[in-house]
Protein backbone atom coordinates (compact mmCIF):
# COMPACT_ATOMS: atom_id res chain seq x y z
CA UNK A 1 0.00 0.00 0.00
CA UNK A 2 2.77 2.46 0.92
CA UNK A 3 4.67 1.57 -2.25
CA UNK A 4 1.58 2.17 -4.36
CA UNK A 5 0.94 5.54 -2.71
CA UNK A 6 4.59 6.54 -3.22
CA UNK A 7 4.40 5.70 -6.94
CA UNK A 8 1.15 7.64 -7.33
CA UNK A 9 2.66 10.71 -5.64
CA UNK A 10 5.86 10.42 -7.68
CA UNK A 11 3.92 10.12 -10.95
CA UNK A 12 2.21 13.45 -10.18
CA UNK A 13 5.30 15.21 -8.80
CA UNK A 14 7.69 14.58 -11.73
CA UNK A 15 5.60 16.29 -14.42
CA UNK A 16 4.89 19.20 -12.06
CA UNK A 17 8.60 19.96 -11.67
CA UNK A 18 8.77 21.18 -15.24
CA UNK A 19 5.14 22.29 -15.58
CA UNK A 20 6.19 25.91 -15.07
CA UNK A 21 8.39 25.99 -18.20
CA UNK A 22 5.80 27.58 -20.49
CA UNK A 23 6.42 31.29 -20.95
CA UNK A 24 9.03 33.83 -21.99
CA UNK A 25 12.61 33.66 -20.72
CA UNK A 26 15.43 36.19 -21.08
CA UNK A 27 19.06 36.09 -20.07
CA UNK A 28 22.52 35.35 -21.37
CA UNK A 29 24.70 32.82 -23.11
CA UNK A 30 28.30 32.96 -21.92
CA UNK A 31 30.03 31.42 -24.92
CA UNK A 32 33.46 29.83 -24.89
CA UNK A 33 34.76 29.49 -28.43
CA UNK A 34 37.41 27.16 -29.82
CA UNK A 35 40.15 29.64 -28.89
CA UNK A 36 38.93 29.80 -25.26
CA UNK A 37 37.84 33.43 -25.46
CA UNK A 38 34.60 34.07 -23.50
CA UNK A 39 31.83 36.14 -25.05
CA UNK A 40 28.46 37.08 -23.52
CA UNK A 41 25.38 37.22 -25.77
CA UNK A 42 21.71 37.89 -25.09
CA UNK A 43 19.31 34.95 -25.13
CA UNK A 44 15.53 35.00 -25.55
CA UNK A 45 13.25 31.95 -25.37
CA UNK A 46 9.56 31.31 -25.75
CA UNK A 47 8.65 27.87 -24.43
CA UNK A 48 5.41 25.91 -24.40
CA UNK A 49 5.03 22.65 -22.55
CA UNK A 50 2.42 19.99 -23.16
CA UNK A 51 2.99 16.98 -20.91
CA UNK A 52 6.65 16.09 -21.33
CA UNK A 53 6.89 17.76 -24.77
CA UNK A 54 8.46 21.19 -25.24
CA UNK A 55 8.13 23.43 -28.31
CA UNK A 56 9.17 27.02 -28.82
CA UNK A 57 11.73 29.39 -30.23
CA UNK A 58 15.14 30.69 -29.16
CA UNK A 59 17.36 33.53 -30.34
CA UNK A 60 19.05 36.73 -29.23
CA UNK A 61 15.77 38.70 -28.97
CA UNK A 62 12.08 38.79 -29.90
CA UNK A 63 12.80 39.64 -33.56
CA UNK A 64 15.49 37.06 -34.34
CA UNK A 65 14.71 33.53 -33.19
CA UNK A 66 14.51 29.99 -34.48
CA UNK A 67 11.72 27.51 -33.81
CA UNK A 68 12.26 24.04 -32.44
CA UNK A 69 10.13 20.96 -31.82
CA UNK A 70 10.62 17.66 -30.05
CA UNK A 71 12.01 19.18 -26.87
CA UNK A 72 11.67 17.06 -23.73
CA UNK A 73 10.99 17.70 -20.07
CA UNK A 74 12.22 15.02 -17.69
CA UNK A 75 11.51 16.26 -14.18
CA UNK A 76 13.34 19.59 -13.88
CA UNK A 77 15.54 18.87 -16.95
CA UNK A 78 14.66 20.43 -20.32
CA UNK A 79 16.45 19.45 -23.54
CA UNK A 80 16.02 20.53 -27.16
CA UNK A 81 18.01 21.29 -30.33
CA UNK A 82 17.82 24.28 -32.66
CA UNK A 83 18.90 24.25 -36.32
CA UNK A 84 19.23 27.87 -37.58
CA UNK A 85 18.50 28.28 -41.31
CA UNK A 86 22.03 29.54 -41.99
CA UNK A 87 23.39 26.20 -40.76
CA UNK A 88 24.76 24.62 -37.64
CA UNK A 89 23.15 23.18 -34.56
CA UNK A 90 22.67 24.35 -30.98
CA UNK A 91 21.71 21.77 -28.33
CA UNK A 92 20.35 22.94 -24.97
CA UNK A 93 20.44 21.01 -21.69
CA UNK A 94 18.76 23.12 -18.99
CA UNK A 95 17.50 22.76 -15.42
CA UNK A 96 14.46 24.54 -14.02
CA UNK A 97 14.81 26.00 -10.51
CA UNK A 98 11.94 28.32 -9.62
CA UNK A 99 11.93 31.24 -12.07
CA UNK A 100 15.37 30.39 -13.52
CA UNK A 101 16.58 28.09 -16.29
CA UNK A 102 20.30 27.36 -16.18
CA UNK A 103 22.54 24.90 -17.93
CA UNK A 104 24.60 24.45 -21.03
CA UNK A 105 24.30 24.82 -24.78
CA UNK A 106 26.62 23.02 -27.18
CA UNK A 107 26.95 24.39 -30.68
CA UNK A 108 28.55 23.65 -34.01
CA UNK A 109 28.68 25.83 -37.08
CA UNK A 110 30.89 25.52 -40.17
CA UNK A 111 33.10 22.97 -38.45
CA UNK A 112 33.69 25.11 -35.34
CA UNK A 113 32.43 23.84 -31.98
CA UNK A 114 31.59 25.94 -28.95
CA UNK A 115 29.84 25.67 -25.63
CA UNK A 116 27.92 28.20 -23.59
CA UNK A 117 26.62 28.59 -20.06
CA UNK A 118 22.94 29.49 -20.15
CA UNK A 119 21.31 31.65 -17.48
CA UNK A 120 17.68 32.71 -18.04
CA UNK A 121 14.97 34.29 -15.92
CA UNK A 122 11.24 34.11 -16.57
CA UNK A 123 9.81 37.45 -17.66
CA UNK A 124 6.49 38.75 -16.41
CA UNK A 125 5.44 40.49 -19.64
Amino acid sequence: MIKTLAWILLSFALPLCAAGVSGTWKGTLQITGPNGQPQVERCYMELKQSGTGITGAVGPDERVRWSFRNGKAEGARITFAVFPPEGGRLTFDLRLAGSRLTGEALGENRGLAFKAKVDLTRTTE
